[in-house]
């Protein structure tokens, strides 16, 4: 069970957030690389991308 603390906000939720992750998808995009090949190219799991 997950809990969430009240006052906090959540930085994922952020517009700033949301900006840098549509540049990421499309830069990705643009190299046409998928998930997986970013993951393996900074050795990180897929998870992290």
């Amino acid at each position: 069970m997950g809990y969430y603390c009240v006052g906090m906000p959540n930085p994922l939720h952020s517009a700033k957030y949301e900006t840098f992750r549509n540049l990421l998808v499309e830069a990705r995009g643009k190299a046409k690389l998928s998930q997986t090949e970013v993951a393996d190219k900074l050795g990180k799991p897929k998870s992290f991308i």
